[in-house]
């Protein structure tokens, strides 16, 4: 039986291939090459990394394979992951994907950023986000997926990822109030930054929060949009 390349395990809605450019790699995700970077990269500060993030603190390949990739990458088509690697040190420095993509609707949004705490605020987050924002929004002429729209999500407490979307050229557009249930408590990990809870809510025991969205639409993107995050790709620091 041929062996499942990383791209067909993921079984993403759109062409998956890897991306980059002079300074990072965007490699399609690959378990086993790519899992124990992961945790050897990430592990250490699992619990800060989680603040915002949908599962619990990720120390092991066999949690990171459990609770992460299966569930949130290879189990949905609307998602895909990749791993970042600076290409100056050959360092693995973190992942982005994509999800709640839909070929139909010609969308998708940014997600899944994970930056290792010795690559923060320098050019990695930047090229890796701009290199995905080139992705889906460039025409296919130009090497991209054509998208109408690419969204970004964030905890309306996580000022830090509103002000790198909106760097990126992201507008935002409104925040969604109670949008998801999320695990309460840093310790139990998983989005702990809660909005208060309601007194007899079927599910009291968690939390909940309310999502800032922001958008990056094709006609602003060709507007001025691809030049504005060429720029900040090109910058030393994000």
């Amino acid at each position: 039986m041929p062996v499942q390349s990383a791209a067909e395990k993921q079984g993403f809605c759109f062409p998956l291939r890897n991306l980059e450019n002079n300074r990072v790699l965007l490699s399609v995700f690959d378990p086993t090459i790519h899992g124990a970077q992961y945790i050897s990269a990430l592990a250490p500060d699992a619990i800060s990394i989680h603040r915002y993030l949908p599962t619990p603190p990720i120390t092991t390949l066999t949690d990171f394979l459990a609770t992460f990739y299966e569930p949130l990458i290879v189990a949905d088509p609307n998602s895909c992951l990749f791993a970042i690697h600076d290409k100056a040190t050959s360092a693995f420095t973190g992942t982005i994907g994509l999800l709640n993509s839909s070929a139909q609707h010609l969308k998708s949004e940014i997600g899944y950023i994970i930056i290792a705490p010795s690559f923060r605020g320098t050019h990695v987050a930047s090229n890796a986000i701009g290199l995905l924002m080139q992705y889906t929004l460039d025409l296919p002429e130009r090497g991209g997926l054509g998208l109408r729209r690419l969204q970004w999500q964030s905890n309306e407490r996580n000022k830090a990822s509103v002000r790198v979307a909106e760097k990126m050229g992201f507008k935002k557009e409104g925040v969604v109030r109670w949008d998801r249930v999320v695990v309460g408590h840093i310790e139990r990990g998983g989005d702990s930054e809660t909005v208060e809870r309601r007194n007899g809510d079927p599910r009291a025991e968690l939390g909940g929060r309310h999502s800032v969205m922001l958008g990056m639409c094709w006609d602003e993107w060709e507007g001025g949009g691809r030049e504005r995050a060429s720029e900040v790709m090109g910058r030393t620091r994000s």
